[in-house]
This record gives C-alpha cells, structure tokens and sequence, in this order.
C-alpha cells in the first residue's frame, strides 16, 4: 500500500485500540505512542529507496496536511536506522547462516513477524543507548514508543497481507505468503478508504454509546472484538488467502 494509506489504516486502528486507557493517557504519553505507530507504519518498506520513511510525504497528494518540510527531515532518521543498523546487519547474518540461500530482498525480512520482533528490539536498543548518552532517559516513554512502533509495524504487515504481493509472515522459514487482491496504485483502488471509514464508524459508535452497552466487560471487551472483526471483514473485502 501508499504510504500514506500505510499511516491513516494504522493510526485509526492504534486510535481504536487505545480507547479503553484514553482517560488515563496524557497528552504526551499519546504523542509518544503515536509517534511509534506513525514510524512503525512505516519501517518495513526501510529497504527501498522511494519509502515514505526515507523522504515524507512529499510526493504525496492524499497526505501532507502541511507537513511535508518537517516530514522530510522527521522520518528518514528512523528510516536510515532501519535500513542501515538493522536491515543489513541482519540480513547479513541471515544470509550466512543459510549459507546464501537466503538473499535479501523487499518484502523478505523487514515484512515478517520475525522481523518485527527483531527491528522493535534493535530500535528500542539504539534509542536507549542514545537517550542515556543524552542523559534523558525514560523508560516508561521508551515503552509506550516501542509499543506504539509495534503495533504500527504489525498494522503494515496486516495491511500488506490485503495487497497482491502479499507478506511471508514467518520468513525466512516459510515462504508461504496472505496475498490478496487490492492493488495499492490503481487509482480506483477503494478498499483501503473503505476501510479507514469503517474504523473511524466504530469509533465513533464505541465512543457515542461507551460503557451503556449491555456486554460483559463494557469497553475493554468491545474494542478487541471491533478490532478482529474489522480485519476479518478487510481480509474478507480483499480476498486474502494463502500462497
């Protein structure tokens, strides 16, 4: 997908998720988070040259809101981290231990589960390094913003998995990929901006009716049930399956 289709699908399903701790989340501690998922949305397209995380959004029409300055100068540094402290290194090692049989390649390792896992850690390693260096750091904040760049990463491989390419979830020990049939650059491409309605309809209607919903639980049961229920309906609108 776009990158910008990458960043709104993301931020409204973390906007989702977050709403059962909403009241007790302050400003900061939500632009942190937030942060993480906007670059977690992101960071496994690190690999190629023309990635959003390596230039903004300045080449895109659908989302800028202004921004195209400050994103050209905010996102390339976790893109460059991405790609050269973590993407080679890894792929490096990958490619020894399988004795070359595993080369590297755009939606290889970064699009995985286990590269998910390991791009969070690493990052999260490099920023703490970093934050005690500057004598600045927060663990609490370090956590929300991992879990934020989590969710987000997790979020792309989801939104991925819709698209003809589709993502190989476990690789590189299974190169059985979710592929689907939405075409990211067709312009008459609509499931994506279905999507992003039927999220923000779910909110709206979690947040209109809350806790006066006769379930069990009230909002913290809602909202990962929402939540599933909106991927299985997206998985089933692109026709996702396994190949």
């Amino acid at each position: 997908m776009r990158g910008e289709e990458h960043v709104l699908i993301s931020v409204l399903g973390a906007g989702l998720m977050i709403l059962p701790v909403l009241p007790g989340t302050d400003l900061l501690e939500l632009v942190v988070i937030f942060m993480g998922v906007i670059i977690g949305s992101l960071a496994p397209d690190a690999d190629i040259a023309n990635a959003a995380i390596m230039h903004g959004f300045r080449n895109s029409k659908r989302l800028n809101f202004g921004l195209r300055g400050s994103t050209v100068l905010f996102l390339p540094y976790f893109g460059y981290i991405v790609r050269y402290l973590i993407y080679y290194p890894v792929s490096a090692v990958i490619w020894i231990l399988s004795l070359g049989r595993v080369k590297p390649k755009h939606r290889g390792f970064l699009h995985s589960f286990f590269g998910g896992v390991i791009t969070t850690l690493l990052l999260l390693l490099y920023i703490g390094l970093a934050a005690i260096w500057l004598n600045c750091f927060n663990t609490v904040f370090l956590l929300m913003f991992g879990s934020g760049f989590f969710a987000g990463y997790m979020m792309h491989l989801l939104e991925d998995s819709c698209t003809k390419c589709g993502v190989a979830w476990v690789y590189p020990f299974s190169k059985k990929r979710l592929c689907g049939e939405v075409v990211p650059w067709n312009k008459r491409e609509y499931r994506p901006f279905v999507f992003c309605l039927l999220i923000v309809a779910v909110i709206a209607v979690i947040v209109l009716a809350g806790c006066s919903l006769p379930v069990p639980g009230g909002i913290f049961v809602m909202v990962p049930v929402a939540f599933f229920a909106l991927w299985a309906v997206f998985f089933l609108l692109s026709g996702v399956h396994v190949a």
